[in-house]
């Protein structure tokens, strides 16, 4: 068994703990109740007043069934309370302090102690004109994390760091979901690897990180749309109501046009050029300019939505909630008006496939490679600003997207 403490005393520490940090009186009750919850339980295993990692994760097992087998943990308040007290007793057991605590009053990049230089540069190195925010994010996100980490520990910059302090900040992340470690871990990896290969530091320690397989979907494959499957999807809508003549237009647009839930979601009514027959609009990603072509059925579809569904707003938006107050169409609304129209037509989201929106923008990029567009029009349609950022969508077998053929009407 690894290291026991005793928990009254570790108990008590915390509690102070929390207290400077300012943490709420009711906060502060909550947590000690979940500690005398975990205290009743080692008691029972004739363990009294100990703290051990092992057997906080007995007690979360036991008592919460954290984490279940084979299946992401329902995270309910309880569940979700009782880990976090747990963990904050490890915590402070292993590094007398709260790793997973911000300071507040730190701004911009002033987290990142003495490296907000060799940060920036990192991020202008891979950002590219496709990058979008949130990958943008996602790399702070992970670098944040470990700059926490070394705060923790009085390091002021990276080029202090060892494989050790790598080991211990590793483990420091016990307790995250596999996607998240996944993502902090492979991007502190790419960092770290930059900063050795422009000489900031003298070793590769990124070498010390280890691998985590890729979880989510994103290391799922994309679902292979074929042409029955999308003529079901979409003949299955009923059509009479408004919902079904806006989510018809929606689905139609993604599927004929390839264009981001995030665009769909973010169209106006002054992006519609029918005097051209095309839709342009700024793309959310890229911010670059596109023209797409208004193609005859999508057109008529669109045209029947506003004349008979769409409701009097003064909102700008194109695609709207049917429900006042009457606001533009999120990107995850979109993405459920897909499953619900799935599943009334029977077609079942495979778990180790990734069948989402997105898929349906997937199938349009194979479609038309298949069909022979180079790649530099697929690139185009797809509102990317270079060839490799379409070449992902490609790269599926040749029979395969031969089954994935399906008129375009145009395009």
């Amino acid at each position: 068994m690894g290291k026991e403490t005793n928990l009254s005393k570790l108990l008590e520490i915390v509690c102070v703990e929390m207290e400077r940090l300012g943490y709420a009186e009711v906060t502060i009750k909550e947590f000690r109740s979940y500690c005398r919850r975990y205290g009743r339980f080692v008691e029972g295993l004739e363990k009294p007043d100990v703290f051990s990692e092992e057997l906080a994760a007995e007690f979360l097992k036991k008592r919460y069934n954290y984490p279940p087998k084979d299946m992401e943990p329902k995270m309910t308040s309880t569940i979700y309370s009782a880990v976090h007290a747990m963990r904050r007793l490890g915590e402070f057991q292993l590094y007398g302090s709260f790793t997973g605590v911000w300071k507040r009053t730190r701004a911009g990049f002033a987290w990142a102690c003495d490296d907000e230089k060799h940060i920036k540069n990192y991020l202008n190195e891979i950002l590219t004109a496709d990058s979008s925010k949130s990958t943008e994010d996602g790399h702070i996100y992970a670098i944040k994390n470990f700059y926490k980490f070394l705060d923790v520990k009085k390091i002021s910059s990276v080029t202090d760091s060892d494989p050790q302090l790598l080991s211990d900040f590793v483990l420091s992340l016990q307790g995250r979901s596999r996607s998240s470690i996944q993502l902090i871990l492979g991007k502190l990896r790419r960092y770290l690897q930059y900063l050795f290969d422009s000489g900031v530091i003298v070793k590769d320690i990124s070498v010390a990180i280890p691998k985590v397989s890729r979880v989510g979907k994103s290391s799922k494959l994309p679902l292979l749309w074929d042409k029955k499957e999308i003529e079901r999807l979409l003949n299955s809508i009923d059509r009479t109501g408004s919902v079904g003549k806006r989510d018809y237009a929606v689905l139609l647009m993604i599927s004929q046009l390839g264009i981001r839930v995030s665009d769909v979601s973010g169209l106006r009514l002054e992006h519609l050029k029918w005097e051209s027959k095309q839709i342009c609009f700024s793309q959310q990603k890229t911010k670059e300019t596109v023209y797409l072509p208004l193609v005859e059925n999508l057109g008529w579809a669109i045209i029947d939505y506003i004349k008979h569904a769409r409701p009097k707003s003064e909102s700008p938006h194109l695609f709207l909630i049917c429900n006042a107050p009457y606001r533009a169409l999120t990107p995850s609304a979109i993405t459920a008006i897909l499953y619900k129209h799935m599943r009334r037509c029977g077609i079942k989201r495979d778990k180790d496939f990734n069948c989402g929106a997105h898929a349906l923008r997937h199938a349009m990029a194979r479609r038309l490679s298949e069909q022979g567009a180079p790649l530099s029009t697929i690139s185009n349609i797809m509102g990317h600003t270079s060839l490799g950022s379409a070449s992902p969508y490609l790269k599926v077998d040749i029979e395969g997207m031969r089954q994935c053929a399906l008129s375009l009407g145009g395009v």
